[in-house]
């Protein structure tokens, strides 16, 4: 069985210039959050979901939820 939802939903990959340990160590994801709720004016900043942090020039995906009702 496959089940499927429909959301309202953002995902962005963004990819920055800074060693993955650097980010990590200057709490980037959380700051990353902080930054993109300021930007996309979100209260509720568990809307924004960082999905993955890969190696490399750093990419990371983000998830923006609704905060409609489903």
């Amino acid at each position: 069985m496959v089940r499927v939802r429909l959301t309202n939903s953002i995902q962005l990959t963004m990819r920055f210039s800074m060693n993955i340990n650097d980010f990590f160590r200057t709490d980037g994801p959380t700051r990353l959050i902080d930054r993109m709720s300021a930007v996309f004016h979100i209260t509720d900043q568990s809307r924004i979901k960082i999905v993955s942090v890969y190696s490399g020039s750093i990419e990371v995906v983000a998830v923006i939820t609704s905060d409609l009702p489903h």
